[in-house]
Order: structure tokens, then sequence, then C-alpha cells
């Protein structure tokens, strides 16, 4: 799945909508949106879901099982200490389980290459994509779709609302709709996070 196919279409997001001036807005305008949301909920998650191929260097734990970092749709190679390890299991695309070896403990020292990310695209996070955009939709401009998706997501308004994300130093992280971070919660990676204040 190339990376710049959308997860959801504006005739999607038209059908699902209740509101009549998401309904109306042009292809273009939802396309905007549509991307700004993926990009969200990507940044929100730490996690990249459209499939991509890379290598990922994890810990060894001395152990016959080693967590992933993220889900895992295919294996390419798996070296623990430079040496390919061929025996493999993999349990719901979240860990890899060797057959006779062990991972043995160590800093980096499992290489674990594939295509990593979702294929197809879990509805949780379409969901989520769908209630991002119609937000976004609300607050775009028909004769120019770039205008509320080109401000940094720092700052947002809805209405007479206006709400502004900060880093609390902790790991705290939000969407700006507490809908959209329920739905993402459980792909989301344990790193980073950021809480939203309205003001």
């Amino acid at each position: 799945m190339p990376e710049d196919i959308l997860w959801i279409s504006p005739k999607d997001v038209r059908d699902s909508t209740e509101i009549k001036l998401v309904k109306g807005k042009t292809d273009s305008v939802l396309n905007l949106c549509i991307k700004r949301a993926m990009a969200k909920i990507q940044a929100f998650s730490n996690v990249k879901f459209t499939p991509y191929e890379d290598r990922k260097y994890l810990d060894g734990n001395d152990s016959s099982v080693i967590e992933l970092p993220e889900n895992l749709i295919s294996i390419t190679l798996v070296l623990v200490d430079g040496v390919n390890v061929t025996d493999l299991i993999t349990n719901n695309n979240k860990n890899i389980s060797s057959i006779n070896d062990v991972f043995y403990s160590g800093t980096s020292n499992v290489i674990v290459e594939g295509v990593w990310g979702y294929n197809p695209i879990p509805e949780e996070l379409k969901m989520g994509v769908f209630l991002l955009s119609e937000s976004l939709a609300l607050v775009s401009n028909d004769m120019d779709g770039k205008k509320a998706l080109a401000s940094p997501f720092k700052i947002q308004r809805f209405g007479s609302f206006q709400y502004e994300m900060f880093s609390t130093g902790g790991n705290k992280k939000t969407t700006g709709i507490p809908e959209v971070d329920m739905l993402i919660k459980p792909f989301t990676s344990k790193a980073n996070a950021i809480f939203c204040e309205v003001i």
C-alpha cells in the first residue's frame, strides 16, 4: 500500500457525516483533511501504519521470545549478534519466537528486517481519520482548502473554543478529540505524548 493511498475517501466522509457543511466540501478539501488526519494519527501514536520496509534494532532479552516495537506484517531477516535466525514464529505480529535459539541479552543486538505497519488499515484507525477529517473540514475554507490545514496543529479553533496542545514533560498526548484518542490508544507506541487545554 503506497504511502499516498488514503485510508478513507472523500465519499466515505460525506456518506458518514451528518454535518451539512462537511457534506458540501470539495474532494480536494476533504483529501487535504484526510491526509492531515492520517498524519496527525501517526504522529499521535508514534507509529507508521501504512506498510513500509525497515530494519529495527532491538535489545536482546535472554529469552526465546522478543516483543516487537510495531506491528510486523512479514519478516525478511532476523539476526542475533550477527547470526541469522530462521526457526521463527510470529505471534499476532506483536512478538516473534525462536524454536531453537535465544535472543541473547544485549543492546541493539537483535536485527529484525521486514515489512512493518498494517494491511489492511484497522477499522478503528479509519474511524479516527473520519472524525478528525470531519473536524478539520469544519474549520477549512473552500476557497483555500489549505488554510486550516497549513497551520500547525498546536493551536486550533472550533467555533468559539480554542485549544492548545502542550508538552507536559510526561507521556501524555492528544489528537484534540477524546474519542479519536480512545480509538487509537491500543495502537499507540508508549513513547512521548501531549495534553490538550481549552484556552
